[in-house]
């Protein structure tokens, strides 16, 4: 069993991205948790709260399509050695910024703002990398090891910072990006190859309108990337209105911010071992379903909890829902995709969240300096339901009319 729940890390370049992903996305958790707490405690805004969760994605937004072309046809490991590398070096000068006593608010956003490109094409060749590094008989899992590698660092990132955070030391967090990211990029180093999956010229403009064609004509990648905009749009925003509900509602200190910023994670690790040990993708549709539904109730459970550990309880639960959620779509369309789109399309899946979560952040940071971060998540959690329910019926009843062929979540494969 211990085998089979890890048999993409019998690949040796496997092995290399996974330690690489685990400490670099860590250090980014730790770096983005202390972010929003350092702007609560400067400025007690609930907006700007919200807008530095915005500008840490929104600027990757524009060049995640990009990105998904440099993927299809430079090595990406030399991408990903790039984005790194220059991550590594802003967050250095978040770490001597917040040291000095220097920081202040526009720097915040001004470095949040580069990091933010980095990860923009960081993230999306990161999606696309995976199918190289092992066999397509165990891409199943490796996708799902990769999400657990993304959870772990959740974990870890937040739990850090936390600690980290109460003991007064907040440059030490960037300090740890910094750190994170440059091990990223040496791990990137040791992977042999990651060979372009095309050896055509690079046409940037062709290119994204080639990848798009393709997504959008394809219904269930169409539906399944619909379907993660939701997530990003309604459901995880909470993270950015975390250190407000900590504070005002829970009343709560910068410790048990780390400890509800962690908790998600838990779940989420619980999550993905459960899909790294499936061997289909049969029923995924169903887990997609599942998993959008269950989110959207215990957000709106999270958003009427008044005590710390049952808070912590319910984020462990969405952490579960929501990386069945969104894992499942990210399996589904890796397995499906023709290789030589499978950077622009695991592309325009990272743009759909990064889309998304920007405008809700600043939505929800809106909402919630007027009628409080309670109501503002119940709100979001509704909303998530409703649309979760809405595309469900609209395909299945397609599905019944006999226009599409049989695929109930996510939609009709193709026209009949």
């Amino acid at each position: 069993m211990k085998t089979f729940f890890f048999q993409a890390l019998g690949f040796r370049d496997f092995r290399w991205f996974f330690a690489g992903q685990v400490l670099s996305m860590t250090g980014h958790w730790a770096q983005q948790v202390a972010l929003g707490w350092i702007i609560y405690e400067m400025t007690g805004s609930a907006f700007l709260l919200g807008a530095i969760g915005a500008v840490a994605l929104f600027p990757g937004f524009f060049l995640v399509p990009i990105a998904g072309s440099l993927a299809d046809v430079f090595e990406q490991r030399w991408l990903l050695i790039g984005t790194q590398t220059l991550t590594a070096v802003q967050a250095a000068v978040l770490a001597v910024l917040i040291w000095s006593g220097g920081a202040e608010v526009w720097h915040l956003f001004a470095l949040s703002f580069g990091v933010g490109m980095m990860h923009g094409i960081d993230i999306a060749v990161r999606q696309s990398i995976v199918a190289s590094l092992v066999d397509r008989k165990v891409l199943t899992n490796a996708v799902a090891l990769h999400s657990i590698t993304f959870n772990l660092a959740r974990l870890a990132g937040p739990s850090a910072a936390g600690l980290l955070l109460a003991a007064g030391q907040a440059a030490a967090c960037f300090g740890l990006n910094a750190a994170g990211c440059a091990f990223g990029a040496f791990s990137f180093c040791m992977i042999r190859s990651t060979p372009p999956r095309n050896t055509g010229r690079l046409r940037i403009l062709r290119d994204i309108r080639e990848g798009f064609s393709y997504t959008w004509n394809s219904v269930p990648i169409r539906n399944g990337i619909l379907v993660l905009t939701v997530a990003g749009l309604f459901v995880f925003p909470y993270t950015a209105l975390l250190p407000l509900f900590t504070s005002e509602i829970l009343g709560g200190d910068a410790l048990v911010f780390g400890y509800l910023s962690a908790a998600p994670a838990v779940g989420a690790i619980f999550g993905g071992l459960y899909l790294a040990v499936r061997k289909n993708t049969g029923s995924f549709q169903g887990l997609i379903f599942s998993g959008g539904v269950a989110s959207g109730i215990v957000l709106i459970l999270f958003a009427l909890s008044r005590w710390t550990l049952v808070a912590g309880a319910l984020l462990v639960l969405l952490g579960a829902a929501m990386l069945l959620w969104t894992a499942s779509i990210n399996t589904h369309l890796q397995v499906m995709v023709d290789d030589s789109k499978r950077g622009r399309v695991m592309s325009f899946f990272t743009m759909a969240f990064m889309g998304a979560a920007p405008v809700g952040f600043l939505l929800s940071g809106f909402v919630a300096g007027i009628i409080g971060p309670a109501w503002t998540l119940s709100a979001g959690g509704f909303s998530a339901l409703a649309a979760v329910f809405f595309i469900h019926r609209n395909t299945t009843r397609k599905s019944e009319e006999g226009s599409f062929s049989r695929d109930p979540i996510m939609g009709p494969a193709r026209c009949n």
